[in-house]
């Protein structure tokens, strides 16, 4: 929100509530530096933000744990054989799963589709931790 200050000059301000959270608090910000951060962090999000609907596909790969062990895998940067043998499937039935989920991401690589699905929560942090 942009306001005149008592001298005439322009001041800017921003108002920030997250309602979500526990207690409804809200914070005033009136220093550009503060707003320019604020700014900066809205905006880098905003950049890395995928429409609802694409991010719903997305999340229905991991629908079963088969799906989420090969996403594991491709981002752990396996090879195909090694992580069909973990798996106990066949290494053609494996890589049918991989291009499956490559093209369902959008992504180039095995391991991108592994990093993609880590950075869109399609992974649980227990599942990162492994």
């Amino acid at each position: 929100m942009v306001g005149r200050g008592e001298a005439g000059t322009h001041a800017q301000r921003a108002l920030w509530s997250p309602i979500a959270l526990k207690g409804g608090s809200a914070a005033l910000f009136d220093k550009s530096a503060e707003i320019g951060a604020l700014g900066s962090l809205f905006l880098g999000a905003w950049g890395s933000a995928i429409p609802l609907a694409e991010f719903l596909k997305r999340r229905e790969l991991v629908r079963h744990e088969d799906q989420r062990q090969v996403l594991g895998h491709l981002r752990d940067g396996h090879t195909d054989r090694v992580a069909a043998q973990k798996m106990g499937i066949s290494y053609r039935t494996y890589r049918r799963r991989v291009a499956e989920i490559l093209e369902r991401l959008g992504a180039e690589s095995r391991f991108q589709a592994g990093v993609r699905a880590s950075e869109l929560g399609l992974l649980s942090p227990l599942e990162d931790a492994q």
